[in-house]
């Protein structure tokens, strides 16, 4: 391949060692040459995947490094953390688009460097299993749903004879529920036992709320049974 340009660009297909002859004319008719060697290193390629939901957790990842033709990785996770690990894990702590960046070096200062938009939403609804009314801590004198990210949301209360206890649809603007059961009903305490919880609830998605993963091998269920402890 050849070029009369002044200043030419050129992309060579194989690595190696390649004699470059550059021929000058003035307007008198005189030439001059020069050669001249280029070493054309090989250049890694970047590449990677994401395991989502790393140790079943949402928002932490495994990076797993699939790049070629290379010694050393700088990660950017798109969220101010970096790495310099062959297989990285992080984790996210708010919904968003994240651009990770991975940059690969090889031995001859060669990179190459790939990106990948990771999107981030976080969803859930877990459902206390019992709460006491009379106990010191806070936390748990109240039946409570805790969820996020939810648009729509109908939690109800019945006895084990059927009758309504409680409901509540109310959110907050982070799609969190806001109201608990303090286990009355009518201004009078409800004794000590089980109750019947059943929640309709959907999320800013759109997606369906399958209901709460209660162990391995049973399957989620959008109703189930607390425990009022007095």
């Amino acid at each position: 391949d050849t070029s009369s340009l002044k200043n030419p660009s050129y992309k060579y297909p194989n690595t190696g060692d390649f004699t470059v002859r550059m021929i000058v004319k003035d307007h008198f008719g005189c030439i001059d040459t020069i050669d001249s060697t280029v070493r054309v290193n090989i250049t890694p390629v970047s590449s990677f995947t994401i395991t989502d939901g790393y140790d079943g957790k949402q928002g932490k990842i495994k990076l797993n490094n699939l790049s070629s033709g290379a010694q050393n990785y700088t990660w950017d996770f798109g969220n101010g953390k970096t790495s310099d690990e062959q297989d990285p894990v992080t984790a996210y702590t708010e919904d968003g688009t994240y651009t990770i960046r991975l940059v690969s070096l090889n031995q001859f200062d060669c990179t190459d460097t790939t990106f990948y938009e990771y999107k981030l939403f976080f969803r859930g609804l877990f459902v206390p299993n019992a709460f006491a009314p009379g106990n010191t801590n806070l936390g748990t004198r109240l039946f409570r749903p805790i969820g996020v990210n939810l648009k729509k949301y109908h939690v109800t209360v019945f006895d084990i004879w059927g009758h309504l206890m409680w409901q509540s649809e109310k959110l907050d603007e982070k799609g969190v529920p806001l109201e608990g059961w303090d286990g009355t009903s009518d201004g009078r305490e409800m004794p000590q036992g089980n109750y019947i919880w059943k929640i309709e609830a959907t999320f800013v998605d759109d997606s369906a709320w399958t209901g709460t993963d209660i162990g391995v091998g049973i399957p989620s269920r959008t109703m189930g049974a607390v425990v009022l402890i007095r």
